[in-house]
């Protein structure tokens, strides 16, 4: 199963990595505008919720995405429950930068809108932190399953459970 785990600094320190994250330039790559982001999702350690709707902030990935779709997404990140009792449910306004939710269900609210992609390769800058070990171990089970074809690359200072193709210890030195 393809899989990466790097553990140790942030996604933002991988020089290269993260635009603006180095003074170090890769190499110029000749693709077509909008490429990346097609093939490659990243979640960053800061995430951002918009002044909308719950659904309106998943519908950012895909605007066409039916409410059935949205809820099979928050059910994969383990929202489904809590959204359904809102008493608006996905049409439940989320204050700016994500007022109203806490910081793991923000995190797993920007995880849902990116798996919403469907990009076949995830970069996942510390996906888990913040929340119980069940949570995580279920969405890492998750995330593992709808990479099987793809490409999962998870950055964690925890120790992940389960097996990865490449597993990665970063330090200063």
């Amino acid at each position: 199963m393809p899989g990466c785990c790097l553990v140790g600094y942030s996604v933002a320190l991988v020089p290269g990595l993260v635009s603006n994250s180095s003074s170090v330039s890769p190499p110029p790559i000749d693709v077509e505008e909008g490429c990346l982001r097609r093939h490659v999702g990243l979640l960053d350690q800061d995430v951002h919720l918009f002044p909308m709707t719950l659904g309106e902030n998943i519908r950012l990935a895909s605007p066409l995405a039916g409410d059935d779709l949205l809820m099979d997404l928050l059910d994969e990140v383990a929202l489904g429950d809590w959204a359904r009792e809102l008493p608006e449910g996905l049409n439940t306004p989320i204050g700016d930068y994500g007022t109203g939710v806490s910081w793991g269900q923000a995190r797993r609210l920007a995880l849902a809108r990116l798996l919403l992609m469907e990009t076949p390769v995830l970069i996942l800058d510390e996906p888990f932190e913040g929340l119980d070990a069940d949570t995580a171990d279920a969405l890492l089970t998750m995330l593992r399953r709808r990479q099987q074809e793809g490409i999962l690359i998870v950055i964690s200072h925890q120790h992940l459970k389960g097996s990865f193709t490449h597993y990665l210890r970063l330090s200063a030195s």
